[in-house]
């Protein structure tokens, strides 16, 4: 029975051709042990069978389901879905991942104050084995001060999508998502520290899968960074786009289009943030020395250099590849 306190949590899903694991998926959204719960999925116009799937679960467990009139893409069908969503909170899902049964629950009791609660994960491969068991400590991230969390956010995201559940209200006053930004997690959540801040758990509570038709993933685990950074300086050095670049390339863009919101959307101290990792990513994809990139690295090494994880390698990743 539910009690009358216990706040209705959406989940929302936006699906595209994923027949291949949204059953699993989905039982384990029903299996949770927070049992209030509404599950809104839109669909962008699969031709596989995930519609009729969708069909099977609104029939057997009320899970409402929309089929886009057009493909409109993975962020635009992630905000169709929060429109539809009742709850104080929502939740997000992929498609493809598996929830342990006391995720909600464990983040409702967390959520506290702050606008948006997250969580770690284990990583899975197509057969459901896990391959890490904690996608924060193989990734080598390390949480930051929650006052520097913004500042951790402008610069590197901490926060998976899948992992979140969110205030309603928040979402709502910070909806649509500028067309500059390409993910909706990465949004909210520079938002969310923003205002009343983001809270992280370290405890894992869902099963990541990583596959390669998957939109985003987990990249550069354990040992494999190191082969990565060498590839990526001799890649640089020959003239040739590494993961990395790319990756500044689109910070670069994210970043020029949040200065670009109205004066007042950021505080003057969260403006000189966003500026100066801007000026960082943009000087890493502009050059291969990227002193620039090292001098604002040095100003910010508190979020941004881990003493306990290869100093050495985080301080030369910004001077040069």
């Amino acid at each position: 029975m539910i009690g009358t306190n216990t706040p209705l949590i959406s989940v929302a899903m936006a699906t595209y051709n994923g027949e291949q694991y949204i059953r699993k998926q989905l039982d384990s959204i029903y299996s949770q042990t927070y049992s209030n719960i509404e599950v809104i999925v839109t669909d962008d116009c699969s031709s596989d069978a995930t519609v009729n799937i969708l069909k099977a679960y609104a029939k057997s467990h009320g899970l409402q389901y929309y089929v886009n009139k057009k493909k409109i893409g993975f962020k635009k069908n992630f905000e169709e879905a929060v429109s539809y969503c009742n709850g104080k909170y929502i939740a997000f899902a992929d498609q493809d991942d598996i929830w342990l049964p006391q995720k909600l629950q464990v983040l409702v009791d967390n959520i506290g104050t702050n606008d948006l609660i997250c969580s770690n994960a284990s990583l899975i491969d197509e057969q459901d084995h896990i391959i890490c068991q904690s996608w924060m400590e193989a990734t080598k991230l390390f949480l930051c001060k929650k006052e520097d969390r913004f500042t951790c956010l402008a610069f590197r995201n901490f926060v998976t999508g899948c992992t979140v559940l969110i205030r309603k209200e928040f979402l709502d006053k910070y909806s649509p998502i500028p067309d500059t930004e390409k993910y909706h997690d990465y949004w909210f959540a520079l938002c969310a520290a923003k205002n009343n801040g983001v809270e992280y758990l370290v405890e894992p509570l869902v099963l990541y899968r990583q596959h390669e038709e998957q939109d985003t993933g987990a990249n550069e685990l354990g040992a494999h960074k190191i082969l990565m950074l060498l590839s990526s300086f001799f890649s640089r050095l020959l003239g040739r786009e590494t993961k990395r670049l790319q990756w500044a390339k689109v910070q670069e863009k994210r970043l020029n289009g949040l200065l670009a919101l109205e004066s007042d959307f950021f505080c003057e101290k969260d403006k000189e943030v966003i500026r100066d990792s801007y000026l960082y990513h943009k000087n890493y994809s502009d050059s291969f020395i990227h002193i620039k990139a090292l001098l604002i690295g040095f100003k910010y090494s508190r979020v941004l250099y881990n003493r306990n994880y290869f100093y050495y390698k985080n301080f030369l990743r910004d001077l040069i590849g």
